[in-house]
């Protein structure tokens, strides 16, 4: 956790070296709240209020790829794990769409890489508005309340009645600040075995198993449920996704999935559904062009291979998509705010190591396994992105 090292200096000493390391590092930004739309367009090709046209669903890379090496530090290649890849990397067909897999969803507890997350509940950024304490038995009623919720979890997991240990827990995590003594790590490592078991493997808990009619595409099948068909690919391990046999069983999930991003942790949580389940953690890095207003956007573009425009006012000069000097990665999700006067995006990197951290270019970061496992969770015109500081 090398960027909440600033915090633990001590005296005088560390207020002076944590300004001098701000002023330095922070890249200048406008003021929220100004009412003043940003007039310069961005390097993923969109103006703040006229996000560029939407792509089709799982559409192929947009330019070539140049035969070089990536720079030093770049993200390599990995072979794919992906249980329905035969062949790596090779993409399929739902219906009339292509399909590109993707990584695996991650493992029960690798929502949030292991020794790498930030801590739940960490101490805010300077300037940082911070919520009322409790009162001590505020505090110990809330705690209080939390150990029976363990004890009821626990007997739930040992009938095997995860969905509803699953959906009380879920309820808890809006309050995770508010515990103390270990509990908020111990909510967390609940809830990401819980939310991996009850939605990513699959099996069955929230909903029956949806059975295959003769005219059935995956596409067909994802739509009215709010999420990518992909997603249902990924859960099933399902191998040939244009070769659905009738009668064939396969596990649904509910949707939309909406992301919330925690600017000053520098975290991401996917939310699920209409009670905003808890849907697992990644971390991001937190770029210039990230948005600077709080509140609730809409994911209104999503591209594979975007292009990438390394001078906004510039727009002769493009890195094609796919080429691996291309700082946006594998993917692209615009989201604009209700007004048009805002928007942000979410993308990969070829720079991982600034995972975690501020960035002085692009907006919000994701390594790339899980920019592409977000991409396939998260709808145009549906998801929501919740931005918090």
């Amino acid at each position: 956790m090398k960027w909440f090292k600033p915090m633990f200096l001590t005296g005088a000493m560390a207020l002076v070296t944590w300004g001098v390391w701000h002023t330095l590092t922070q890249p200048p930004h406008s003021h929220p709240g100004d009412g003043q739309a940003d007039n310069t367009t961005n390097s993923w090709g969109s103006e703040p209020g006229r996000p560029g046209e939407g792509s089709a669903r799982g559409s192929g890379p947009s330019g070539t790829q140049d035969a070089v090496a990536p720079l030093a530090g770049h993200e390599a290649s990995r072979a794919s794990l992906d249980p329905f890849s035969a062949a790596a990397g090779a993409a399929a067909s739902v219906g009339t769409v292509a399909i590109d897999p993707g990584p695996p969803l991650p493992g029960s507890r690798d929502f949030v890489r292991e020794g790498t997350a930030p801590r739940v509940g960490a101490a805010p950024l300077a300037g940082q508005s911070q919520k009322e304490p409790a009162t001590p038995l505020e505090a110990q009623r809330l705690n209080d309340q939390f150990d029976a919720l363990m004890k009821r979890v626990k007997d739930l997991r040992a009938k095997r009645q995860l969905a509803p240990a699953y959906e009380e827990l879920s309820s808890w995590y809006g309050r995770i600040d508010e515990l103390a003594l270990g509990r908020p790590g111990q909510l967390l490592k609940e809830l990401d075995e819980l939310a991996w078991e009850v939605l990513y493997s699959p099996n069955s808990h929230l909903a029956p198993a949806y059975t295959v009619a003769p005219s059935d595409t995956l596409l067909r099948i994802a739509t009215p449920l709010g999420v990518p068909p992909e997603l249902l690919v990924k859960i099933n391990g399902i191998a040939r996704p244009d070769q659905l046999q009738p009668g064939q069983q396969i596990k649904v999930v509910h949707g939309p999935f909406h992301a919330e991003l925690r600017l000053s942790k520098f975290e991401l949580t996917m939310l699920v559904g209409n009670k905003k389940l808890y849907g697992g953690r990644f971390r991001i890095g937190v770029g210039k062009e990230a948005p600077q207003q709080p509140g609730t956007y809409t994911v209104v573009k999503k591209k594979m291979f975007p292009d990438y425009y390394p001078d906004p006012n510039n727009r002769e000069r493009k890195i094609p998509g796919g080429d691996p000097y291309n700082a946006l990665g594998t993917r692209l999700i615009v989201f604009v705010s209700a007004d048009g006067k805002h928007d942000g995006a979410l993308h990969g990197t070829i720079e991982p190591t600034t995972i975690g951290s501020p960035c002085n270019e692009g907006a919000i970061r994701l390594a790339r396994e899980d920019i592409e496992n977000v991409y396939d969770m998260l709808v145009e015109n549906e998801s929501k992105i919740i931005v918090r500081n």
